[in-house]
Parts: C-alpha cells; structure tokens; sequence
C-alpha cells in the first residue's frame, strides 16, 4: 500500500512539473524586446513586416503608430497571422509592454519565431519624439 502512494505521488511531482514547463523560457530566448529607436529601425529595415497594436480598440483609435493594425483580442491576433510564414517579421506594441508579451507567447505557441516587442510600449515611443497617427480609425 505505502509503495502504491509514493509511485502516485511521484507520478502526480511528475505530471506537476511536466505542466509547469510554459513557454515563458522560450519567450525570453526568441522574442526581441526593443528600445524605442531600435524598434524603429527594425521596423523600417524589415521586408513587409506587419506591426500589431495590441491595446483595446479604444485605444488604438485615439493615437497608433503609422501603418499598425489593431488585433486587442487573440481571435482578431491569430486571423492577422493566420497564412503567414513562421518568420514573417511580426512586430508588436501596447501602452507599456504588457501585453505585447502576452501577445508574443501566444505566436509562439502559434509557431512564429521572427518577433519584436516595443520596449516600453507607446509611451515610451512618443516619450522619444517618434511619429504617432493621431487621425481618426474606426479599427
């Protein structure tokens, strides 16, 4: 009876750990977290990058960086990637980086490896001077 419990338990430390091998190592390993101006040059240099505002659509609405397109919920993320290649050059911003890298587990949960976050989010973008849409959007 006493060796049937141990080999449960060890089973169940197994399965525990198994279970708590999440993504997030990898994340820190094949995501690039970019200053402001770094993430500016990237961004120019890369061939049809597509830039994600991760922010609530409210949001996006009020101030954008040129050419990004919104996606604040995974649904609307993954039909964005949905027939890219896994290193299409994806890159990714919200107000300060939160949830850009929430965004960026789940593309590479997704298979995606070619991901770059905005270090400091918005905020920091326009803290730097760095040119923000102020025109109106609908989405």
């Amino acid at each position: 009876m006493k060796q049937t419990q141990k080999n449960r338990r060890s089973i169940i430390w197994c399965a525990a750990f198994l279970l708590l091998l999440p993504v997030r190592p990898a994340c820190s390993q094949e995501v690039s977290k970019l200053d402001p101006d770094s993430f500016y040059i990237s961004l120019h240099l890369a061939v049809e990058p597509l830039l994600v505002d991760v922010r609530v659509a409210r949001e996006y609405r009020k101030d954008r960086i040129p050419n990004a397109v919104s996606a604040p919920r995974s649904q609307e993320l993954f039909r964005l990637t949905d027939g890219l290649d896994a290193e299409h050059p994806i890159y990714l911003y919200c107000n300060d980086e939160s949830r850009s890298v929430q965004a960026a587990e789940m593309l590479l949960v997704k298979g995606f490896g070619n991901l770059t976050i905005l270090k400091g989010g918005l905020r920091e973008w326009k803290l730097r001077g760095l040119p923000v849409d102020i025109s109106r959007k609908r989405r």
